[in-house]
């Protein structure tokens, strides 16, 4: 922080903004120099730079790049968790036609034993 570069204590670097109280030459070059500034520009002799506006880290063409993939991404997932629930759909039928025909078979070989076991007696 600025007041840690200056070697001094927030409060005191609060006291100072506010005009409270005045540092000496060494804290104002230390804040100076914290700040990036020269001593001229940090007292008012010399006009403050001027402030260049932030630069984005990402310009709005790579947002909307990434944005784009990431859709993509996402749609990707979406469709493959589909198709795994339709297989999953699909092969539940598949055992669910199997167990009926396998009890269709049970049913006739049922009604045939009573078949042979009445014929028998």
């Amino acid at each position: 922080t600025a007041a840690a570069a200056a070697g001094v204590t927030r409060p005191t670097l609060s006291l100072y903004e506010t005009g409270h109280r005045t540092p000496g030459i060494d804290v104002c070059q230390a804040l100076a120099d914290a700040y990036g500034l020269t001593l001229d520009e940090l007292t008012g002799r010399a006009p403050l730079p001027a402030l260049r506006p932030a630069t984005p880290t990402v310009d709005a063409a790579e947002a909307k790049r990434r944005a784009a993939a990431e859709a993509r991404t996402a749609e990707r997932a979406s469709r493959h968790k589909a198709a795994a629930d339709a297989r999953a759909v699909a092969d539940e039928a598949k055992k669910a036609k199997a167990r009926a025909a396998e009890a269709k078979r049970a049913e006739k070989a049922a009604r045939l034993a009573k078949i042979i076991k009445v014929g028998g007696r």
